[in-house]
């Protein structure tokens, strides 16, 4: 969501939207992830709103409450789930904006000839193809984002590289602790989801180059 709204915003012939999204998305990614999540836990400002929230989720919700604010209300999730939203949709508004110009000039002239306003042209004629089109590297990059989730070690947050590191701490074997088959464990499991996500983004591209290639065969028997 926050890439189509940074992208939206790059491709508005307005200023005042088009310059601070490019400013955000510019900054955003080259920033390094890793000080950009360092900088999110350190900041107070996030600390207190979220400790507030978790207060009045204790407060107002009872049990439940405690429970939701217990996993979920926690400065250090936050600080990694923001540090990945801002940079990895950085990124995703990059490769949107590269296929909404993709688009042939002639979609974007018949969708104004039809009288569309230019909310619609992008909402209803640019943005599906854009997507349709860029599909797999959306796909592709969904994959470095699960990878950038195992920067929350840094901040002790307890994902999946933490989990690791945790219980070969609470393993004592005669040669020491086994962090090496503990991290081979932890690295098989990540290399499993990636390849789950890039064999979904490999079907999606597999999928349109037939769907495409099924248009081109039909269109000489049309006419």
């Amino acid at each position: 969501m926050l890439g189509v709204v940074l992208a939206t915003g790059r491709l508005s012939a307005h200023r005042l939207l088009r310059w601070p999204s490019s400013a955000a998305v510019e900054i955003f990614r080259a920033l390094p992830l890793l000080i950009l999540i360092f900088a999110l836990y350190n900041m107070a400002g996030l600390r207190d709103v979220v400790e507030s929230v978790a207060g009045a989720m204790r407060d107002g919700l009872g049990a439940p409450g405690g429970w939701l604010a217990t996993h979920f209300a926690s400065p250090t999730l936050w600080a990694l789930a923001l540090g990945v939203a801002l940079y990895n949709g950085a990124v995703h508004a990059e490769i949107l904006r590269a296929g909404a110009r993709a688009v042939p000039l002639g979609q974007y002239e018949a969708a104004y000839a039809l009288g569309m306003r230019k909310t619609q042209v992008m909402s209803t004629v640019v943005l599906p193809q854009t997507v349709r089109a860029m599909l797999p590297g959306l796909v592709s990059q969904i994959v470095v984002t699960l990878k950038d989730t195992s920067l929350g070690f840094i901040i002790m947050y307890e994902e999946l590289l933490y989990a690791g590191k945790l219980l070969a701490q609470n393993i004592a074997t005669p040669h020491g602790y086994p962090y090496l088959p503990v991290l081979f464990v932890v690295g098989t499991l990540y290399v499993g989801m990636c390849l789950l996500l890039s064999l979904v983004a490999h079907r999606l591209a597999g999928e349109r180059r037939r769907r495409m290639a099924g248009l081109h065969r039909r269109r000489p028997h049309q006419r």
